[in-house]
């Protein structure tokens, strides 16, 4: 019985040296100690409780035990009484790590030798397929490359079954290169092994950085901080950590709560990223910038007479009608007065603080033709028939929203991707899930709102290809404006299609590609969008190196709910065929990948691609618990332990 144990402890001890410390020191020694804070301070008070109990203990001592049982609080509070756990748990790591670094260690080797190996045997094959003619060395490649897959596979299931890890959900290993530290180096550097996201294994290091330009000092920052965040060991820590794009390795450079572990160069060396990416991404085709700049001298008045006059004579006849009100608005070239520290001058400013605007072109009627001028004039017309329905007046569901308004409104993407909406699966993010570490049998794949794919280029796929995609951020439907405060879902499932872009392209080559296609990788930029009621959010994914990613928010922009918001859409085609000339770029240039590691698939200097590395599935929210209740489940019905 545990209340003999714990009477002993009462007795052996004089009462004036009865406290939590000296209990938990004495238990410490004993061999059912179970090193949990919550049981051992439980029966710290049920021995306080047994003394006033029995007869042979005097009432002084029985007093004692009841100022204990008073105190207990303060006592649990004692720096004291929380340096003893703290000591406790370090031994414990100290024990457990020594334990793991000597399994990471053979693991590693054995890891390596295999590589070696299988890079040896590669090397000699090659040199023999130099001297075989077209059709046999297309042959002996594939199986090359059979026997090395195969060989590394039965590699990694030998050393799982030899080494495998039986630590709990949310734990990372991260092999440690340097072999002179001291042990209390190593358990400080070892420290935030434990209790985190994902799950290395041992044999799937880290992915290092695979590229030829420099590594960037802030991802080392970024790695610390999404160590610093997967080492938590509080379910409730856990599922709140989660909920940061960090902590799935995404950098939400629009977010200042994620970076602000970033210095100001940092974050300047991070903007040069997107900028390199977002090339001249801004410049639209003539015929679709000289639509928005001249209805952007139009009011909202005439605006909604260029919508009504789309539905019966077509985009030639708002063409004709727009060039109407155009000759009657035109003014004579005249300078404009700006001040002198005017920041948003881009023209030529005179010693007199004047500058002249360039008058701008109109459109020509061949112009009707341009799919881009078409889909700004529907876009014109079916926002006014919207408004004159009604309908932002009314209750209405997201889906409502999304056939009357945002159908058209992604219509711009018909002549470049496939659109689906309605809760279709992401395959991308299915993979993920089923890869996972804690996958169930069936896995299913993110649930989105729409998904932009492109058929022709994944035949074997439900959806096709995917591209793109818009989520819904929030359940509750109301007829009010939202701010979209949670990209987390749309970055993730951006980053899952772009690691099965990858792939794909992988599977190409072999497995194997050369450093051109692999350094094109951060050019294969992921652009999606948010939506919230009337409101849309235009994000976008790149792949910065070492399996992370960076996202940053291109554009807010509202639906117009009144006529008197129509100038609006001129901002919302701008923006949605900005973010087409991306989708544009990204398409062309995945083929162009996927062409050319085909044909290089028997070229020399290819390295081989990280394998994707698994992860835990999103934690989920941890029910409520009272203390009572976690108390009961320590102890049986008797009262012991």
């Amino acid at each position: 019985m545990a209340s003999a144990s714990l009477d002993d402890y009462m007795i052996q001890t004089p009462a004036d040296g009865w406290s939590l410390l000296g209990f938990l020191e004495y238990r410490k020694k004993q061999n059912d100690f179970s090193g949990l804070k919550v049981n051992e301070h439980y029966r710290y008070q049920m021995s306080l409780v047994a003394v006033q109990s029995y007869n042979k203990f005097t009432a002084v001592e029985r007093a004692k035990a009841q100022y204990c049982l008073d105190h207990f609080k303060d006592e649990v509070k004692d720096e004291r009484v929380c340096h003893f756990w703290r000591n406790l748990i370090q031994e414990k790591q100290e024990s457990e790590l020594i334990t793991l670094e000597n399994e990471m260690k053979i693991s590693q080797k054995k890891k390596d030798l295999l590589v070696e190996r299988a890079v040896f045997e590669h090397t000699e094959l090659q040199t023999e397929l130099f001297y075989a003619t077209a059709q046999e060395a297309g042959r002996q490649s594939q199986i090359i490359q059979q026997e090395i897959t195969y060989k590394l596979n039965v590699g990694k299931r030998s050393a799982e079954e030899t080494y495998p890890i039986t630590s709990p959900p949310n734990l990372r290993i991260q092999h440690e290169q340097d072999e002179t530290r001291t042990p209390e180096n190593k358990i400080g550097s070892f420290h935030h092994v434990f209790n985190v996201a994902e799950v290395v294994d041992d044999e799937e290091p880290p992915i290092e950085w695979e590229f030829d330009t420099p590594r960037p000092s802030w991802l080392n920052k970024v790695i610390e901080e999404h160590c610093l965040l997967i080492s938590k060991d509080d379910p409730k820590t856990i599922y709140e950590s989660s909920l940061k794009s960090i902590w799935w390795k995404i950098v939400d450079s629009s977010d200042p709560k994620f970076v602000d572990f970033l210095s100001e160069s940092d974050l300047s060396d991070l903007n040069a990223v997107f900028l390199s990416a977002l090339k001249n991404w801004t410049v639209l085709e003539p015929s679709a910038e000289k639509c928005l700049k001249s209805l952007a001298k139009l009011d909202s008045y005439q605006l909604r007479i260029i919508g009504e006059t789309v539905r019966p004579k077509g985009t030639h006849g708002a063409i004709i009608r727009l060039q109407e009100m155009l000759k009657n608005i035109r003014d004579p070239v005249t300078p404009v007065t700006l001040e002198a520290d005017d920041l948003f001058c881009d023209g030529y400013l005179d010693e007199d603080n004047k500058i002249f605007h360039e008058e701008t072109p109109l459109l020509d009627l061949k112009d009707h033709m341009d799919p881009d001028v078409a889909y700004i004039f529907d876009l014109v017309r079916y926002t006014c028939e919207m408004i004159a329905k009604g309908i932002p007046d009314r209750q209405n569901s997201e889906r409502d929203i999304d056939i009357f308004i945002k159908r058209h409104i992604f219509s711009c993407f018909d002549d470049i991707l496939d659109s689906h909406f309605g809760e279709v699966v992401s395959r991308a993010s299915r993979d993920r899930r089923a890869n996972a570490i804690d996958a169930p049998d069936k896995a299913e794949g993110y649930h989105l709102d729409w998904m932009f794919t492109k058929h022709d280029l994944g035949k074997n796929l439900s959806w096709g290809q995917e591209f793109s995609v818009c989520e819904r951020t929030g359940s509750k439907i109301e007829n009010k404006r939202k701010i979209i405060s949670n990209n987390l879902k749309a970055q993730k499932t951006l980053r899952d299609m772009h690691r099965s872009l990858i792939e794909v392209i992988s599977a190409e080559g072999g497995g194997i590609l050369s450093k051109p296609i692999l350094q094109a990788s951060t050019k294969l930029i992921m652009p999606g969008f948010l939506s919230s009621y009337f409101l849309m959010r235009a994000i976008l994914i790149i792949y910065v190196g070492e399996g992370y990613y960076s996202s940053i928010n291109l554009a807010d922009f509202d639906i117009p709910t009144k006529y008197e918001e129509l100038k609006s859409i001129i901002e919302i085609s701008r923006i949605m065929l900005q973010v087409k000339k991306l989708l544009s770029i990204t398409i062309t240039r995945f083929k162009l990948m996927k062409n050319r590691a085909k044909k290089e698939k028997l070229a020399p200097g290819r390295v081989i691609l990280p394998v994707r590395q698994k992860e835990y599935r999103s934690p989920q929210k941890p029910k409520k618990q009272t203390y009572n209740v976690i108390l009961s489940r320590t102890c049986e019905p008797n009262g012991s332990f």
